[in-house]
C-alpha cells in the first residue's frame, strides 16, 4: 500500500471521528440539566451550547456575538422578576429573613442592608444605620458613634451622661454628678450626706438635741454629750413664811417678836443724839 493510499485513510477516519463527536455533543445535555442548545432555567440569558467537539457547556446569548435565535428565545425579560443591566440578567427582588423585598428597598430592621438587583447590600446613604452607629466615609457600611452615650467613651466616677434619648445624633455630654457625696451639694453643720437612698446624697438632719433634733421643751435642758433632753434641777430658794419664835429670856409680854429687833426705837435714837454731840465738841476744843 502506497503513501497517498494511506493518507486519505487517516483522513477519512479523522473525519469520521470528528462527525462521531459532533453527534454525540449534539445529544449531550450541559451539566446542570440544560438541555442542548435550550435556555438555562437557573441562569437567565445562559444557553447550552458546544463548548469543543467533545462537551457542551453554559453560555451567555444575550450578547451581540451570541445567535439571534437565541438571544430573543433566552433574553432576560422572557424570565420574571429579572432585567438586563450591563449585559447581565439580574433579579428585581430580593429575599431576607423569610420576606421578599423588591429592588431598591430596605431589609426592615437591619439597616444598612438594601435589596440591589438581587444582592443584599449595605447601603447606610439611603437605609441608615443603627443606633449607635453612623454612615462611613463610603457611605455605604456603618462604624460605631464616639460618646459616652453608646459607652465609646467612659464616664468617670463623679460624671454624668446626659443626652437626649429622642435625639439620634446626640452622643452625650459628661456633667457634674449633683449631691453631696460628689462635693457639688455643701450640707449644713447640723446636717449629715445620707446616701441610703441616693447615691448622690441629700442632706440630712443630724439626730440630737445639739442639733434642735429634736428641741428641749420646758423644764428640760440638752446634754451636749449624748443628745438627750434631761429634766432641768430646781435651783430656787426656798421661801420660809414664818419665822421660829425667840426663847430670849426676859423679853416683855406683848412685845416685838423679832429676834433681830431687840432694843425699842425710841432710846436707840436717843443714844445717838448724845454720842453727836459730843463728837462735835470734841472736835471744836481741837481746832482751839
Amino acid at each position: 500500500m502506497d503513501r497517498d493510499m494511506v493518507g486519505k485513510i487517516f483522513t477519512f477516519g479523522f473525519v469520521v471521528l470528528t462527525l462521531v463527536s459532533m453527534l454525540g455533543a449534539a445529544t449531550t445535555d450541559c451539566t446542570d440539566g440544560t438541555k442542548y442548545y435550550a435556555c438555562s432555567s437557573k441562569q437567565p440569558g445562559y444557553a447550552c451550547l458546544p463548548e469543543s467537539t467533545l462537551r457542551n457547556t453554559i453560555q451567555k446569548v444575550i450578547g451581540p456575538d451570541a445567535p439571534a435565535a437565541l438571544r430573543t428565545k433566552c433574553a432576560c425579560s422572557n424570565f420574571p422578576g429579572y432585567v438586563e443591566l450591563n449585559g447581565e440578567c439580574v433579579k428585581t427582588t430580593c429575599t431576607s429573613g423569610g420576606q421578599t423585598y423588591n429592588n431598591f428597598a430596605c431589609v426592615q430592621g437591619s439597616p444598612p442592608n438594601q435589596c440591589l438587583w438581587g444582592q443584599i447590600l449595605a447601603n447606610s446613604s439611603v437605609c441608615g444605620c443603627p443606633t449607635g452607629q453612623k454612615a462611613s466615609l463610603n457611605n455605604k457600611d456603618c462604624e460605631n458613634r464616639i460618646g459616652c452615650r453608646w459607652g465609646t467613651l467612659p464616664t468617670p466616677s463623679g460624671k454624668d451622661c446626659k443626652f437626649n434619648s429622642n435625639n439620634a445624633e446626640d452622643d452625650g455630654t459628661l456633667v457634674s454628678k449633683q449631691g453631696c457625696a460628689w462635693g457639688t451639694v455643701t450640707c449644713q453643720w447640723n446636717e449629715d450626706c445620707d446616701t441610703s437612698k441616693n447615691v448622690n446624697g441629700s442632706c440630712k438632719l443630724k439626730t440630737g438635741c445639739q442639733y434642735n433634733n429634736p428641741m428641749c421643751t420646758s423644764g428640760f435642758t440638752c446634754n451636749q454629750v449624748s443628745g438627750v433632753c434631761e429634766k432641768s434641777a430646781d435651783t430656787s430658794v426656798p421661801v420660809v413664811s414664818t419665822l421660829p419664835s425667840s426663847n430670849t429670856t426676859g423679853q416683855a409680854s406683848g412685845g416685838n417678836s423679832n429676834p433681830l429687833c431687840c432694843c425699842p426705837l425710841p432710846a436707840a435714837g436717843a443714844a445717838a443724839a448724845v454720842s453727836l454731840v459730843s463728837y462735835q465738841k470734841l472736835r471744836r476744843k481741837e481746832e482751839e
